[in-house]
C-alpha cells in the first residue's frame, strides 16, 4: 500500500494532468480484464441460471459499488488531501 500511494501521490497527482477519477477507471479496467482473462482460463463456465441468480446479482452490485468503488474513491480522496504516509498509517491502525 505504501509504495503504491507514493507512486500515486508523486506520479499520477503531482506531476501529470490527470484526475484521480479517471486513475481509478483505468485502474478498475484494467482489474476487470485481467480477472477476465484468469478466471476464464482456470475456472469452469457457471450455469445460466446461476449467473442470473438474484442473490448473486446483488452480491455482485454491492462488492463492486460499496466495497470496492466507494472505498477506492475514499482512499484517493484520503490520498490527495492527507498523503501518503498518513493514509497507508490508517489501513495499519484500524486493524490493530
Amino acid at each position: 500500500y505504501a509504495i503504491g500511494s507514493l507512486i500515486n501521490q508523486h506520479i499520477i497527482f503531482k506531476k501529470l494532468n490527470v484526475r484521480f477519477e479517471t486513475n481509478l477507471l483505468q485502474q478498475h479496467a484494467s482489474s476487470i480484464i485481467f480477472l477476465v482473462a484468469l478466471s476464464l482460463s482456470i475456472e469452469t463456465w457457471p450455469s445460466f441460471s446461476a449467473v442470473f441468480d438474484t442473490k448473486l446479482l446483488l452480491a455482485f452490485l454491492y462488492l463492486g459499488i460499496v466495497a470496492t468503488a466507494l472505498a477506492w474513491t475514499i482512499y484517493f480522496y484520503l490520498l490527495r488531501e492527507w498523503g501518503a504516509v498518513r493514509t497507508t498509517s490508517v489501513m495499519y491502525i484500524v486493524p490493530m
